[in-house]
């Protein structure tokens, strides 16, 4: 009966190992001289924060085939999301066999013809093997995803979701109950029992962004708002959705961010969406005197005057200019 049991050998070592990469040294003539269908693992060793080994083993096909099975075994069964690329070396060092995987699996499983392989890769007596793993991290036991995280991750899964939205001809799938929990615009919405959700007057970029914040409660992975310019149209779309986080966030965004360029666009804001916070922000900048001057005397002030009458009235009084004010009236 032939010996089908496993052990570490001598016979399979690390001859070079770097951050990412590491190349294994099989003696081949050694082993093959003392196994029978038996397999033999290499030390364990990390290899872009990936603890991996190889395991060799020879074995016969039908019809006689003889094979020589080489597995990259990396022990546990973490969410990878790394990308594996396994080269055989030939006598001058260059890739004679490459196979590549990317993560989700804990082997990956290479099954050569050993008269090929003893053909191009057997350097005296020996295989060599690079191994190279992509530099992602690998999510670990006890380094578990933050919740913020699998949300994003379950966005991303269309399998499990029950709905969807469109938007500009576009179309988003979501989760009904998510979607209820963190807005009462939509959770209104969805007591019809509707599969899809029309969004109108609205971009889609902006969707996308408001989409994730209620999710993850972050933009892109940002717990901020990235930008000012998007800040203005997340305000818009988180006011009028009931997401108060959001709109909370795009307010002290616009409110750190107030210049000559946005001033009037941010009032305005404040105003139809009630942002105390931004008002009295614009308000600072508005009533400093260097760029009170430079407000009044554009064309955007003049519009501005005509649609938020009660704002201009306050700026005099304010800013302590009130005849540069009363001039422009």
């Amino acid at each position: 009966m032939m010996n089908s049991s496993s052990t570490y050998s001598d016979d399979i070592s690390i001859a070079e190992l770097d951050p990412g990469y590491c190349r294994f040294k099989i003696n081949y003539r050694s082993l093959e001289r003392v196994m029978h269908y038996s397999s033999f693992y290499s030390p364990k060793v990390e290899v872009g924060g990936v603890g991996l080994s190889l395991r060799y083993t020879r074995a016969y096909y039908p019809l006689g085939m003889s094979v020589a099975s080489f597995d990259i075994y990396f022990g546990t069964i973490w969410d990878f999301n790394n990308i594996f690329e396994i080269s055989f070396l030939d006598d001058e060092g260059k890739p004679a066999v490459t196979a590549s995987q990317g993560g989700h699996d804990h082997i990956l499983p290479l099954v050569i013809p050993k008269m090929f392989l003893e053909k191009e890769a057997l350097v005296d007596g020996c295989f060599f093997i690079d191994c190279k793993v992509s530099d992602t991290v690998p999510e670990r036991p006890g380094q578990q995803l933050s919740l913020s995280q699998q949300l994003g991750k379950l966005l991303e899964d269309r399998e499990t979701t029950d709905m969807s939205l469109g938007v500009n001809g576009e179309i988003f799938y979501a989760h009904r109950s998510i979607l209820g929990a963190r807005s009462p615009v939509l959770k209104a919405q969805l007591k019809s029992k509707l599969l899809l959700i029309r969004i109108e007057d609205m971009e889609t970029e902006v969707f996308k962004y408001l989409l994730q914040y209620i999710y993850t409660d972050t933009i892109d992975g940002n717990p901020e708002v990235p930008s000012a310019s998007l800040a203005q149209q997340l305000l818009v779309a988180a006011d009028r959705y009931g997401i108060e986080g959001l709109r909370i966030k795009c307010e002290e965004k616009l409110s750190k961010d107030v210049s000559l360029d946005s001033v009037l666009t941010c009032f305005a804001l404040a105003e139809k969406h009630n942002c105390s916070k931004l008002r009295e922000a614009c308000f600072k900048f508005a009533t400093k005197p260097a760029n009170l001057g430079n407000l009044i005397f554009t064309e955007e002030y003049l519009q501005f005057m005509q649609n938020h009458p009660a704002l201009v009235a306050e700026l005099p009084s304010r800013s302590g200019c009130s005849e540069i004010v009363a001039q422009n009236f």
